[in-house]
């Protein structure tokens, strides 16, 4: 729980860091000003990382890896 560092914490992971994640299930704020910090930038970045991303209810975010 990084109330509202989700995206800092997740824009500045090395990507050799995200193939050892198999799942993050997270709340997203919306309380930046920053354009990036919204929840179709970081669905994107996570896609582009190797996830599979699903939104469930408001602000809310799961991301896996899918399995062979």
């Amino acid at each position: 729980d990084c109330e509202g560092a989700e995206y800092e914490a997740l824009y500045s992971l090395p990507t050799e860091y995200f193939p050892r994640i198999r799942m993050i299930g997270m709340e997203y704020h919306h309380f930046s000003s920053d354009p990036s910090h919204n929840a179709d930038t970081l669905q994107k970045h996570l896609e582009k990382n190797g996830f599979t991303v699903k939104r469930h209810k408001k602000s809310m975010m799961l991301a896996f890896r899918p399995t062979l």
